[in-house]
Formats: C-alpha cells, structure tokens, sequence
C-alpha cells in the first residue's frame, strides 16, 4: 500500500545512501495491488532491487530485514 511505502521510504533511502544492498520482495497478498506504491517504490529507490511476487490465490505474506553492516 502506497500509505505503507510512504512510512518506510525514509529509512530506505537513508540506507542506499550509505551504500547499502538493498532488494525488496513485495507482494499481492489478499489480492491487494497499489500500482502507485509500486511506482513510488521505483522512483525514489533507483538503486534498489525490486520485485513482485504474484501469488495467484496461494498465501504468501513474508515479512523480513536483512542487516548487514
């Protein structure tokens, strides 16, 4: 959700500005799909890796951080 994206956004951005690796998983659990908080994701994370799971009905709803320092 674009609500959600907004939150984070910072402190990934902080990140990549440290020169950290940055890949994001995200998903279409419960079918909910926010094209826009894709787009922002993508334009402000350019050096991020990105991409969508499709769930296609089957749960799917990881969460996780990755660290390294």
């Amino acid at each position: 959700m674009k609500s959600v994206v907004q939150l984070v956004l910072p402190t990934l951005k902080e990140a990549l500005s440290r020169n950290a690796e940055l890949k994001l998983l995200v998903g279409d659990y419960l079918y909910i799909r926010q094209p826009q908080a894709l787009e922002l994701l993508i334009e402000e994370l350019p050096g991020a890796e990105i991409r969508l799971h499709r769930s296609n009905g089957i749960s799917f709803h990881p969460k996780g951080l990755f660290v390294s320092l």
